[in-house]
């Protein structure tokens, strides 16, 4: 996670589309991985994409059983001609805590349990969203790799 401790950032609304599954805590480390394989074999299908940036969304849908709904989506500019089988998202406007992870993307659940700690620690009340935001620096499967992992908080 780095030195830098969080800061706030607010994103504007905006859309996404691609692949989407119901997974929880507990299960997303073995159902994930194949939805990203999935996902990036498709991902050229995808009309009217706003960039090269990638999201894992996370919408909260139980937080006692942590349970989820996950897109592994890009954003687009509007909802023309969604491919087969994809599904499309608008996520709200919403204020995050923003954290870098560095390091290897099998090591992403120490980031969130370092997030959770932190939260506890300062009293931050998450919201519903968590996004992974996998830009120009995420290297798949690299040590050397970032990406961001961002949480709205009420």
């Amino acid at each position: 996670m780095g030195d830098k401790t969080m800061e706030t950032k607010e994103k504007n609304e905006f859309k996404i589309v691609g692949l989407s599954c119901e997974t929880s805590v507990q299960e997303c480390q073995k159902v994930l991985p194949d939805l990203w394989d999935k996902f990036n074999k498709r991902v050229a299908e995808i009309k009217n994409r706003t960039g090269d940036v990638v999201y894992g969304v996370s919408i909260t849908k139980n937080i006692e059983t942590c349970e989820f709904t996950y897109i592994a989506g890009i954003e687009v500019t509007d909802f023309e001609d969604i491919p087969e089988g994809m599904v499309q998202e608008i996520i709200p406007k919403e204020k995050y805590m923003v954290y870098e992870h560095k390091g290897h993307i099998s090591k992403i659940g120490e980031s969130y349990c370092k997030i959770m700690e932190e939260f506890k620690k300062e009293c931050i009340k998450e919201n519903k969203i968590w996004l992974e935001v996998y830009g120009k620096d995420y290297v798949h499967n690299s040590d050397d790799s970032k990406m961001g992992i961002w949480c709205s908080i009420e």
